[in-house]
């Protein structure tokens, strides 16, 4: 409305009348507020009535169970105030259980004493009922034990399962402590999981003894069967008990490896019979049949390996095993020109004609080399023979002046006219020649060698034996008193006269066969009488020993990887 346009005496009275109807609005809505609070307050009062009447009812019914509860349980009280506890005390005790539970469900009052009131009932109802369960529950465990020694399985499994049932309701309700056995519950449950198993693992023996039987008389179907028949149950044992004793993954294996074998038998047979075809070829001297058998053996067990490859015929060994013995044909004629070559070479040594000599070696070397590639299987078989022909081309320019001073210092064994003996010991400058190296401590081209260890003397000898042609070897003991003959020399290098240090060889006086230094100067490495010791003896003294021990000829035990710079060696030659 635009109040400007309304006349001045209009104005005065629309202001009357809005006022007035607001003083109406004003009067209505108290009203009805004031009807509102009484209304409310007549709502509260009944609620609350309706309030104290529940509450009234509940503080009744909990009064009223209460005076049960008591009741029941001085029965409770009364019955078993004789030690022994009867049904009628149980149903008591059962029943003032059950109303303290519904009382303290009822709300109200309900106080922390109140629980742990029905908790004390409970758990005297529990101790009487675990003390009357025991003698049942030995009972079932007693007889479980005598039913499963007696092969009746089945009713030995239902004992021990309400034996175990019977044990856990006990160990797991309010029962004092004392009365609980979580021991026989454990002991219960592994011999209910046994008692379950043993019919299982005797299938698996019964089906595994038939099956070895039937493969031992070739009944192949039969032991195929029983082997399925182990292998079904030993799986079971695996599912049902993983990580128990019952569970056996390597007998599994060698069942599902016996399976395997029977289904390669056939080809197994027929790798064998390639094998007997070789034999006999080799016997009749038909070379090329018999490379031929064995290669189709070799083939036949590659195919074995792949298809069968958890059998008990499968075998990578065997085809390395059948390739070395057609290896062996096929390089039989080559290997038997190398040895020829190589007894020629040391022919030609013998005869000291270094040129032919050279010859030889090359063309064995040049053999030796073809074998190895051609017929790798073979190479051990020439070992020995590399590493001698390889010793002789790099010592070739030396050879010569090996020969010459060893040689020249032979003298014959007194009473053995196949043997020599070095006269005096081995000098460092003919050591180092054949060795190429010195380990000396006192070093001097003609000092006597000294520092090494027995397995290094034999080393040298072994290669002077190629140098020359010849097995060379260390002196056994007999030989060495041999060449000593019955007293030793006097004036020989000893701890009086050597200044403590080796003299060089061959400047003592040599005894009557012409030898020098057997004792005094170095103590000599000898061959032991039992190859296979950790020791070998030394001879003679050295220049650290006494005169008066010298005289003795005295030999001694020394470790065989020992080192001494009173320790040096000679050698013997055999000429036949």
């Amino acid at each position: 409305m635009d109040y400007t346009k309304i006349p001045e005496h209009q104005v005065t009275t629309i202001g009357d009348e809005e006022r007035a109807m607001r003083r109406k609005m004003w009067f209505v809505r108290g009203a009805v507020g004031l009807a509102a609070v009484v209304a409310a307050g007549g709502y509260f009062l009944y609620w609350r009535a309706e309030q104290d009447a529940a509450r009234a009812t509940v503080a009744a019914a909990r009064t009223t169970l209460a005076g049960q509860i008591s009741e029941d349980e001085r029965t409770y009280r009364r019955l078993v105030a004789g030690g022994q506890v009867s049904a009628e005390a149980l149903a008591a005790l059962d029943r003032a259980i059950a109303k303290e539970r519904e009382r303290q469900s009822l709300g109200g009052s309900t106080q922390q004493g109140d629980q742990r009131y029905l908790e004390g009932l409970e758990r005297e109802r529990d101790d009487w009922l675990a003390q009357e369960a025991l003698p049942r529950l030995a009972s079932l465990e007693a007889g479980a034990q005598a039913l499963r020694e007696a092969g009746d399985f089945e009713p030995a499994l239902e004992n021990l399962r309400k034996a175990l049932a019977l044990q856990r309701a006990i160990n797991g309700g309010s029962a004092a402590a004392k009365i609980k056995d979580y021991v026989r519950e454990t002991r219960l449950a592994q011999a209910l999981a046994a008692t379950e198993a043993d019919p299982l693992k005797q299938e698996v023996q019964s089906a595994l003894t038939a099956a070895t039987a039937a493969v031992e008389a070739q009944r192949w179907v039969e032991a195929r069967t029983a082997y399925l028949r182990a292998r079904t149950a030993q799986m079971t044992l695996n599912q049902k008990y993983p990580g128990s004793r019952f569970s056996d993954t390597q007998q599994l294996n060698r069942i599902e490896q016996e399976l395997a074998s029977l289904q390669a038998a056939d080809a197994a047979a027929a790798v064998q019979a390639e094998l007997r075809r070789a034999e006999e070829a080799a016997s009749a001297g038909r070379k090329e049949e018999g490379v031929t058998a064995l290669l189709n053996a070799r083939n036949l067990q590659e195919k074995l390996n792949t298809e069968f490859g958890r059998s008990r015929f499968a075998s990578s060994a065997r085809v390395e095993e059948i390739e070395l013995r057609r290896e062996t044909i096929l390089a039989a004629d080559d290997l038997a020109a190398l040895e020829k070559e190589v007894e020629a070479t040391a022919a030609d040594l013998r005869r000291r004609d270094i040129v032919s000599a050279g010859k030889t070696a090359a063309a064995a070397m040049e053999r030796l080399e073809r074998i190895v590639k051609e017929w790798p299987r073979r190479a051990a078989a020439v070992e020995a023979f590399k590493a001698r022909l390889a010793f002789l081309s790099v010592r070739r320019a030396e050879l010569g002046g090996i020969q010459e001073e060893a040689l020249n210092r032979l003298l014959e064994l007194p009473g053995r006219k196949e043997t020599r003996m070095l006269a005096t010991e081995v000098s460092q400058e003919l050591y180092t020649r054949v060795m190429n190296t010195n380990p000396s401590r006192n070093v001097g081209r003609s000092l006597p060698a000294d520092s090494m260890s027995w397995r290094e003397a034999r080393e040298f000898c072994e290669r002077l034996g190629w140098v020359l042609g010849r097995t060379v070897r260390l002196p056994t003991e007999l030989e060495w008193r041999a060449a000593m003959g019955a007293t030793p020399i006097a004036g020989v290098w000893s701890l009086e006269n050597s200044g403590g240090n080796s003299r060089e060889v061959g400047k003592s006086r040599a005894n009557a066969a012409g030898f020098f230094d057997l004792t005094g100067n170095l103590a000599e490495w000898l061959e032991p009488a039992e190859p296979r010791a950790a020791t070998a003896p030394i001879a003679g003294g050295s220049f650290l020993d006494r005169d008066t021990v010298i005289k003795t000829a005295p030999t001694e035990p020394l470790n065989k990887g020992e080192r001494a710079r009173q320790v040096g060696f000679r050698f013997v030659v055999e000429t036949q």
